[in-house]
């Protein structure tokens, strides 16, 4: 089954940019727990932790789902 969010692009971000996940957490100010979560595709996510990862990422909101 498919994640719906992209998660490429976190780790793709941590990669380039030579982050740790915590080191990620702490620039987005989410927590790591939310960060596995996320990681694990569950669906009870904050939308403003979403938010906060968009905009570091740079990107829109809606690019960090996967499409259908």
């Amino acid at each position: 089954m498919k994640s719906i969010l992209n998660i490429d692009l976190i780790n793709d971000y941590i990669k380039k940019n030579n982050l740790t996940n915590a080191g990620f957490c702490k620039l987005c100010n989410i927590s790591e727990e939310t960060f596995k979560l996320i990681l694990n595709d569950n669906t009870d996510i904050d939308l403003t932790d979403l938010f906060r990862i968009s905009r570091i990422l740079g990107v829109r909101i809606c690019e960090m789902f996967n499409p259908k």
